[in-house]
């Protein structure tokens, strides 16, 4: 690996910058670059490539946590973060550059979509990055408009194509680490003049074998990098013998390949055909966290993929990605599977891996991949198959809950006209879930409520029984509080509060029992829900949403009992946690607590200050949120004596 001295003293200086953008056409070295001057004593660092999963946000944070290999992972994304994306983000990466000084490499940025949501989040990041922490993005494109304020203001260094050019004397390295032996300086002269300083161009001339007589490579008629790359490519793979050729263009279908994994595609080892290629630096890169595997530049592997694409039928071609979705899968690498069989058309397949680990995704906030692949699914599959209508309606729930609310109408339907109760009750659940989510009109609960009613005659499944209970008793609550059979509920849910091991769902739970017990009136009960939610906020590794949860359920209760000099101190802890974590589903609902209090205190000054923030919110409150604004409003200016402004609230 050739150490280029004058890039690697470039890299120093831009290292004042938080991050650190190397730009420039495919084959020009960048990630041969990065690689030998961390190989040189650049410092601690992690390598991440970006690839085309990462235009879901929830994967990005996934897939980097993981290569982080942190004993105390960074946060988890969910969706209750997507308010606050950009706090959740800052916070992440704190905690992956926490007692990590050195670099977070971001390695083919340019296959990042134009509107995926990174872009903005990496410019506010650059800004708050500690000392000695860099992010190097490596990309074929300059930076965008997203990054003009950090190159304003000196945040950003470039490293660009006229720098990563090679001169002269690294064009005589290069052919010495080659060949062997340095060239004469009339053949130096002219694989310079020839290649261009294109890094990839002058490998490919040297691989020729003493055809000297091409002219410039960019005289050759080719308009892109990649055209001329396949046009010299294409003479050298050529002389491979078929065998050979034949096992490149197989495992070109894998992210990266090792000798397993080959011999599983092609029945051969690959190991000494990838080791050879990677000692003539063809192109052919070992993985530093995989010694024993192989990656194949992106320029080589594009090219291979277009040479399998001319050599095989459409049916080999469909059976080759069968086999590699099959190894991928083999290796636990789900989501390439996947997208491997959907780009197959091997729709059968990859259906049953959606409905596999389908769940999975959604839990680790991933929504929005399952949502684009089941959107790549034909029709008539989609709206017919009520798991994939469940599927989809989870996905869409945290962001359009109408929408969801429609998906699992017909997830329902689908499952009982299959006879599947299980389904028909996870339906149901989550079909709550969306009404009291959007809680827009809770009228929508009652036929649900009904069918609810008429499974659980039937028995519940153990494993959905405390999920079931909770999800009825939600609604019970919410729009039949009359209901004869709301006590026999509360008390199951009362079991959920006590003994499930899920902290989420317990932490829901206990909302809605102390919820119900305060509204009617039974505050000592009430009290003793609440003290088992505030235990269970204050578990080791309680998220955000549960933590707000709780202190929102107590400042509630410390409003309705009449001690709202306890509760606004709750108000200001709770407002203080969503600000730092970026979870604001609690805002309004906390911050009209805080009214409450204020004004039963006749503290006029901090009602307004919180009604101020409350109005802030309401182009995107929900109605019932906008409602809750209105009636504190209207009592604010009660105690202030316009009763004019009172009646036009009301009336609003």
């Amino acid at each position: 690996m050739l150490s280029r001295a004058r890039l690697f003293q470039a890299l120093d200086r831009l290292c004042d910058h938080p991050l650190i953008w190397v730009t420039g056409p495919p084959g020009a070295g960048k990630t041969t670059l990065l690689a030998s001057y961390l190989e040189h004593g650049a410092g601690a660092h992690l390598w991440y490539r970006i690839d085309r999963s990462d235009r879901d946000i929830g994967s990005f944070f996934h897939h980097l946590a993981a290569a982080s290999g942190r004993r105390r992972a960074p946060p988890r994304f969910a969706p209750e973060y997507a308010a606050g994306l950009e706090v959740f983000s800052l916070n992440f990466f704190r905690a992956l550059f926490v007692r990590r000084r050195g670099l977070l490499v971001l390695d083919n940025y340019q296959d990042l979509p134009t509107d995926a949501a990174l872009h903005g989040l990496l410019a506010a990041i650059a800004e708050e990055i500690p000392a000695g922490r860099n992010i190097v993005v490596l990309s074929r494109e300059p930076p965008s408009s997203a990054f003009a304020r950090l190159r304003a203001n000196r945040l950003l260094g470039l490293l660009g194509w006229e720098d990563l050019r090679l001169t002269e004397e690294e064009t005589e390295a290069i052919v010495g680490l080659q060949e062997g032996r340095p060239p004469t300086e009339q053949r130096r002269a002219a694989l310079h003049a020839r290649a261009g300083g294109w890094v990839a161009g002058l490998i490919l001339l040297l691989e020729q074998r003493g055809a000297t007589e091409v002219g410039r490579m960019t005289d050759r008629g080719a308009t892109t990098t990649q055209a001329l790359f396949d046009y010299f490519a294409a003479e050298i793979v050529d002389r491979l013998d078929a065998p050979s050729r034949h096992l490149l263009m197989r495992t070109a279908w894998l992210p990266d390949v090792d000798a397993a994994a080959a011999k599983r595609l092609t029945g051969r080892s690959a190991h000494g055909l990838l080791h050879e290629l990677n000692r003539r630096h063809f192109f052919v890169e070992r993985l530093a966290r995989r010694r024993s595997a192989y990656q194949y530049h992106p320029l080589f592997r594009e090219f291979l993929l277009a040479r399998a694409q001319q050599e095989f039928d459409a049916d080999a071609l469909r059976d080759l990605k069968r086999q590699a979705a099959a190894v991928l899968d083999a290796a636990d690498r789900v989501e390439e599977a996947t997208e491997l069989l959907l780009e197959a058309d091997e729709v059968e397949e990859a259906v049953r891996r959606i409905r596999l680990h389908g769940h999975t995704l959604i839990h680790q906030g991933r929504c929005a991949t399952i949502e684009r692949w089941l959107r790549r699914l034909p029709d008539e599959l989609l709206s017919t198959d009520p798991a994939l209508l469940q599927l989809f309606g989870l996905a869409r729930l945290p962001y359009a809950p109408g929408e969801a609310l429609g998906s699992l109408e017909r997830a329902f339907a689908g499952h009982r006209a299959a006879g599947d109760r299980s389904g028909m009750l996870a339906a149901c659940c989550a079909a709550v879930d969306a009404i009291q989510f959007e809680f827009a009109d809770l009228n929508k609960l009652d036929p649900w409520i009904a069918r609810f009613q008429e499974l659980i005659d039937a028995g519940a499944p153990p494993a959905l029984e405390p999920r079931v209970a909770y999800a009825l008793f939600a609604a019970l609550v919410a729009h039949q509080p009359d209901h004869p059979d709301i006590g026999r509920w509360e008390r199951c849910v009362e079991e959920v509060t006590l003994r499930s091991p899920d902290p989420a769902l317990s932490i829901s739970a206990g909302y809605i029992l102390a919820f119900y017990r305060m509204w009617t009136g039974r505050y000592t009960e009430a009290g003793l829900a609440v003290d088992n939610l505030r235990a269970t906020a204050h578990v080791n590794a309680a998220s955000p949403l549960i933590r707000l949860t709780a202190i929102s359920t107590e400042a509630m209760y410390e409003t309705l009992v009449g001690s709202p000099r306890r509760a606004l101190p709750k108000v200001e802890e709770g407002v203080q946690l969503a600000h730092a974590s970026g979870v604001h589903i609690w805002d309004h609902m906390l911050r009209g607590f805080g009214v409450a209090a204020a004004l039963s205190l006749n503290e006029r000054d901090r009602a307004a200050a919180l009604l101020a923030h409350m109005q802030a919110d309401l182009p995107r409150a929900r109605p019932v949120d906008r409602a809750y604004y209105r009636f504190l409003d209207a009592w604010s200016e009660l105690c202030r004596g316009d009763g004019g402004r009172t009646d036009a609230d009301a009336a609003q």
